[in-house]
């Protein structure tokens, strides 16, 4: 069983514009005012949704073995969230619905050139607690991915206690530290954590955040510093860096045409968690990760078509 524990958002996706209107007043005018050539588009967001639905997908040929563990809001958008995922064949046991906040969004507005202003209301999956996992979740779990680090404000002070317990389980644990807004996360912070974690996970801007340092080999040395024994640095088109010790190496992305890049990051998490309990080398698993990603951003509906196994092994 994969545990995900992250964030549940749906996303307004605003697109088909030649550039985003600027600021102005209550009126109709020329520069407050674009038209589009595309609809609205409403999709499955939050690194941990996005997570499990990736992962629910890769899984098809056994279903319900991936769980969220977020929360939704007793709403159309969370009865809408829950219908995806059930649909991936995610196990929605450990996804409450919450009478006291609403569903998470994020919308979206997109240009051509992929410039974009969101707007997020964090809602319900920032309510979750500890409290809200069952006491025998680490019974079936073998893999757990915790994901959108900052953002799960009701669980951030019992990272090191979930991570604890995982580790006393001998459960295979991932720590995704992205994204790098409200509070982020720092060495100093995540430091306590690494006897628990098998694997960060971090992209260029988060690791500078986290580090202090945009150079990229001082940052990764802190980290190393730290107690990590094993980093992924995705880099986006460029693929993904895995270091492990003293082996470093890049792995390269598929080359495909991207529709959009607001789920970039999230399906390379997935697709390594996929490979990982398999016995597969951090390597393999991550070149099987950059072309899950690759297939996600290039698929007209972004997450919501993601691959099968079966896709995903064609394409590599």
């Amino acid at each position: 069983m994969f545990l995900i524990l992250g964030s549940t958002t749906v996303d307004l996706l605003l697109t088909g514009m030649e550039h985003l209107p600027a600021l102005g007043a209550d009126e109709f005018a020329q520069d407050n005012l674009v038209f589009t050539s595309r609809p609205l588009r409403m999709t499955i967001g939050g690194n941990g949704a996005n997570s499990a639905y990736v992962l629910g997908r890769l899984a098809a040929a056994t279903p319900r073995t991936v769980r969220l563990a977020s929360a939704v809001g007793a709403d159309e958008l969370g009865t809408l969230m829950r219908g995806w995922l059930n649909a991936a064949g995610v196990d929605t046991s450990t996804l409450p619905t919450r009478e006291d906040a609403g569903t998470s969004t994020t919308t979206i507005a997109m240009d051509a050139a992929f410039h974009r202003a969101s707007f997020h209301h964090a809602g319900a999956y920032a309510a979750f607690t500890a409290a809200d996992l069952p006491p025998d979740w680490t019974d079936a779990t073998r893999f757990l991915l915790l994901t959108s680090y900052p953002l799960l404000t009701g669980l951030r002070a019992d990272y090191a206690a979930i991570l604890a317990a995982a580790r006393a389980a001998g459960i295979t644990t991932v720590v995704d530290i992205g994204p790098a807004i409200g509070t982020p996360a720092t060495v100093a912070e995540l430091a306590p954590l690494a006897p628990y974690v098998d694997y960060l996970v971090t992209n260029e801007h988060e690791l500078s955040v986290c580090c202090g340092t945009e150079k990229v080999p001082a940052a990764l040395r802190r980290l190393d510093g730290a107690g990590f024994g094993t980093v992924l640095l995705k880099l986006g088109a460029a693929g993904t860096l895995v270091r492990q010790g003293t082996m470093q190496m890049r792995v390269p992305g598929l080359d495909v045409t991207a529709q959009s890049t607001v789920e970039r990051a999230t399906p390379s998490t997935p697709g390594c968690s996929w490979r990982w309990p398999k016995g597969i080398d951090p390597v393999q698993a991550v070149r099987h990760a950059n072309v899950t990603a690759a297939l996600v951003v290039a698929a007209p509906r972004g997450v919501l078509d993601s691959p099968t196994w079966a896709q995903v092994q064609a394409a590599v």
